[in-house]
C-alpha cells in the first residue's frame, strides 16, 4: 500500500506513509463495513445506545469534538501563523478518529435527515484524506475546489447537526 500513496516529509525530504492517513482510512472502512454489514459484537454497543444517557454523553462528544475541528478554521480566519501547522496536525488526527466517535453514537445509519446527516460527514472525511497537503498537489485549483468542498460540507454537517440536536430533543 505505501507504494500506492506515496506523501513527501519536507523535514527528511523522503517518501512516506503518514500515519493518520491510514488510520483514517481504516477507520472509515470499518464505520462503512459495520453499517453495511453489522457484526454481532457490536450489540454490547447497541444496549449501551438504548440508554438516552449514554446517547446524550456520546452526542455532546460529538457536538464538542465538531465545535474543536472548527479550530483550525478560526486559527485560518485570524490569520495566527505560528499555530496553523500545530493545529493541522491536531485536525488531521481527530479527522482519522472521528469514525470511532461516529460508532459509539451511532450503529445505524438512521433514516431521512440522520442518514443525510451521516452521509455528509462522511464526505468531509473521506475529503480531509484527500487533503493537498498529503499528495503535495501545488495546483491552485486543487487547492481552492478542496478547500471549497471541505469545508462546504463541514458546514452543511454543522447544520444537519444542528438540526438533529433540535429534533432530537423536541420529541423526547
Amino acid at each position: 500500500m505505501s507504494s500506492l500513496i506515496r506523501v513527501t516529509d519536507k523535514s527528511h525530504n523522503s517518501s512516506k506513509l503518514k500515519a493518520h492517513l491510514v488510520f483514517g482510512v481504516f477507520f472509515i472502512c470499518l464505520l462503512l463495513s459495520t453499517y453495511l454489514y453489522p457484526p454481532q459484537y457490536l450489540n454490547g454497543l447497541r444496549f449501551l445506545q438504548e440508554s438516552n444517557i449514554f446517547k446524550q454523553v456520546t452526542g455532546f462528544t460529538l457536538l464538542i469534538y465538531m465545535l474543536w475541528q472548527w479550530r483550525l478554521a478560526h486559527t485560518r480566519a485570524n490569520n495566527i501563523k505560528h499555530k496553523i501547522k500545530e493545529k493541522i496536525a491536531t485536525h488531521k488526527w481527530l479527522g482519522a478518529l472521528a469514525p470511532i466517535f461516529i460508532l459509539l453514537h451511532a450503529t445505524d445509519t438512521g433514516y431521512g435527515y440522520q442518514s443525510v446527516l451521516l452521509i455528509t460527514f462522511l464526505g468531509v472525511l473521506v475529503t480531509g484524506l484527500f487533503n493537498y497537503h498529503e499528495f503535495k498537489f501545488n495546483n491552485r485549483w486543487y487547492k481552492q475546489t478542496w478547500m471549497m468542498i471541505h469545508v462546504s460540507l463541514a458546514t452543511a454537517t454543522m447544520l444537519f447537526l444542528a438540526n438533529h440536536i433540535y429534533i432530537s430533543y423536541i420529541y423526547t
